[in-house]
């Protein structure tokens, strides 16, 4: 029964986590856009890219935890280099091309605009070292501003290629 309960709770997890990742990128494209922000309407999207944000969450969690061999820095690392990747989701393109296409954002912002690649660097860093009620306060504060800081850095990077 035990193994149920946790099997269960586990296919939860793989559902909640990209769903809600998958609402927040919406809303942060849409607030950049100067749009309304309609829960509602997010849901639906992110429900109707629900596929492709579970595989796209999945990889990236299977290459921070090979990149975890470099305790804290290795996964925040990944998890900076695939940013984007969630967005780029909502904005219909497949895991496989976000995958990609996020990976080569974030190395060209390098050369460009440094601070952006930092300030997220160090938002996925505080959120991965803090713990308690200090990490919630700090993720409370943070992810959903690390979301539109990348929807803005998006557009613009868009808009120009």
């Amino acid at each position: 029964m035990a193994i149920i309960i946790v099997g269960l709770i586990l296919v939860l997890i793989a559902i909640l986590i990209p769903l809600s990742t998958g609402v927040m990128s919406d809303m942060a494209l849409d607030a950049v856009d100067g749009k309304k922000i309609d829960m509602r309407k997010s849901l639906n999207r992110a429900c109707s890219r629900i596929l492709d944000l579970i595989l796209l969450m999945f990889l990236i969690f299977i290459i921070a935890l090979v990149a975890s061999i470099i305790p804290v820095i290795g996964p925040t690392i990944v998890v900076t280099l695939f940013a984007p990747a969630p967005l780029l989701v909502i904005m219909n393109r497949s895991f496989g091309d976000a995958l990609t296409e996020s990976y080569r954002i974030i190395i060209d912002a390098w050369d460009v605009d440094r601070n952006f690649v930092i300030v997220i660097f160090l938002i996925h860093l505080f959120s991965k070292i803090t713990t308690g009620s200090l990490g919630i306060i700090i993720d409370i504060i943070t992810i959903p501003y690390s979301y539109i800081l990348i929807a803005l850095y998006l557009r613009r990077y868009l808009e120009i290629r």
